[in-house]
């Protein structure tokens, strides 16, 4: 399961739980397991640990889900990027508000559109000042900011 795409609709266990409520599902048990916490009966745990175990397989690359084949290369999604704003990335003052802006915009379309996890970004140079917990932070914060003005 996406736990950011989750906890991005959310925004919290709480607000799940209450979503959750409303829905008429009743209560769900937050169980334990090797892959962390899941939300959902014994049954429900049972089949979410069997998807999971499938790519362990020999062949288990050839199950992934279809959305997963379909990112868009790094290399592209950068020369849009600096196609559309008119700047090399290497050129981005990340010292004042307008080149951080566009750093965290980057961010956010190198985490959406090529699949990238926030350990890869950090290795790119423009993102190496920052840790990588800071980095998810930056892109909530930035999707929430897109959702406000629409």
């Amino acid at each position: 399961m996406d736990s950011e795409f989750v906890q991005e609709l959310f925004g919290s266990q709480t607000n799940l739980a209450g979503a959750v409520q409303m829905a008429g599902s009743g209560k769900l048990s937050l169980l334990k397991t090797r892959l962390g916490p899941v939300l959902g009966d014994e049954s429900f745990v049972e089949k979410a640990l069997e998807r999971f175990d499938r790519r362990l397989e020999p062949d288990g690359m050839k199950k992934k889900r279809r959305d997963d084949f379909y990112f868009e290369p790094v290399a592209k999604v950068i020369q849009e990027f600096e196609r559309d704003k008119g700047i090399k990335i290497d050129d981005i003052n990340i010292g004042k508000w307008d080149g951080k802006r566009l750093r965290t915009e980057l961010l956010v379309l190198l985490h959406d559109l090529t699949g990238l996890k926030y350990r890869e970004i950090i290795e790119l140079p423009i993102f190496s000042d920052l840790h990588y917990l800071s980095m998810s932070r930056l892109y909530h914060n930035f999707r929430k900011k897109k959702e406000w003005s629409k």
